[in-house]
């Protein structure tokens, strides 16, 4: 562990893994358990989505502290469709189960699509859509996340900030599309209020329902759809999606979010080689296109993390102090 700013440390891969793992097992989870979602916390890491994160820990150790968890059950199977019942565990263990469900059903039926109700927390969505992609499938994910932002003209929380993610195979690393359908997620909020900053100007309500760049403040209020009627309108769109598969209509903190995972077989409708082809074509026309001034190259989705992860392996990820603090007291 090395000192690399006042307010920050640098640790390798291999020690916030350790990190993690250490205090899901003082949590009380299982070997196993601990291994699954510290993986996902220190990827985030990795990838620069700080919010999703250690961080996310706190918010796990409250979610145990509720004391409903149980055994994951298989509650519907079908060939192309099936629903997991959480049980009140982390989605960090839920989704994964569903996403191997998604895979292996798409391999044999060419599409699956599986729901999981009973479960929050489930983490960064870019994570899981990569794995489906990375089988060489098309994934899709949706998250009825807890109510936090507010509809559009209104400033009362009813939706949530209700992620939706997709990931495409490719030759080389995949397309990973993922994002929340607010202007800032509650990672943000978090993370701002653990390290004493501000918040964007625009992006969130105080209990008044005025504009506040507080995140203490925001937490007592509502935060704002990214993009105003689009963001309004795919957040309402991801919710009912999550009470398709189960979740609450209005899910509550660390309540019954409806969490959808979708899987598509390119070869349904030709080869997974002339998907990949075509992908490459697409690709290459998008990096090639004209530039504007002052931009050294264009990015399609999912490179950046790549990259990231790739160098962050060599180089380390630099923690918030603040933020270590806080997993020391949990």
């Amino acid at each position: 562990m090395r000192d690399t700013a006042q307010l920050t440390v640098t640790l390798s891969a291999e020690e916030a893994t350790n990190l993690a793992t250490r205090t899901l097992l003082r949590l009380g989870f299982t070997d196993a358990e601990a291994a699954t979602i510290a993986a996902q916390l220190v990827d985030a890491e990795l990838v620069g989505t700080r919010i999703m994160g250690l961080i996310r820990l706190k918010l796990i150790s409250d979610l145990v502290a509720r004391g409903k968890r149980g055994p994951l059950k298989v509650v519907v199977d079908e060939p192309a469709y099936a629903l997991v019942d959480g049980c009140f565990n982390p989605g960090y263990l839920s989704v994964p189960v569903a996403v191997e469900l998604a895979i292996h059903k798409a391999t044999s039926n060419s599409l699956a699509f599986v729901g999981v109700s009973n479960s929050s927390l489930a983490g960064m969505a870019g994570f899981y859509v990569e794995k489906i992609a990375e089988a060489g499938l098309i994934g899709a994910m949706l998250i009825s996340s807890y109510a936090r932002v507010a509809p559009l003209g209104g400033v009362d929380p009813v939706l949530g900030t209700n992620p939706l993610a997709f990931g495409f195979p490719t030759k080389g690393d995949p397309v990973v599309v993922d994002t929340a359908t607010s202007t800032i997620s509650n990672g943000h909020v978090e993370l701002a209020r653990a390290v004493g900053a501000e918040l964007p100007a625009g992006s969130a309500f105080d209990a008044a329902g005025n504009p506040t760049t507080d995140p203490t403040r925001a937490q007592q209020g509502a935060l704002l759809p990214m993009a105003a009627h689009k963001g309004f309108g795919l957040a309402l769109a991801v919710q009912m999606f999550g009470i398709l598969v189960g979740g609450d209509p209005v899910p509550r903190k660390l309540g019954n979010q409806g969490i959808s995972v979708l899987a598509l077989n390119p070869a349904m409708f030709g080869s997974l080689e002339s998907y990949r082809a075509g992908t490459e074509e697409l690709l290459s026309e998008v990096k090639g296109s004209r530039r504007v001034p002052g931009a050294d190259e264009i990015r399609y989705p999912g490179e950046g993390r790549s990259r990231r992860r790739r160098e962050a392996l060599e180089t380390g990820i630099s923690v918030p102090r603040a933020v270590l603090d806080l997993i020391e007291r949990l």
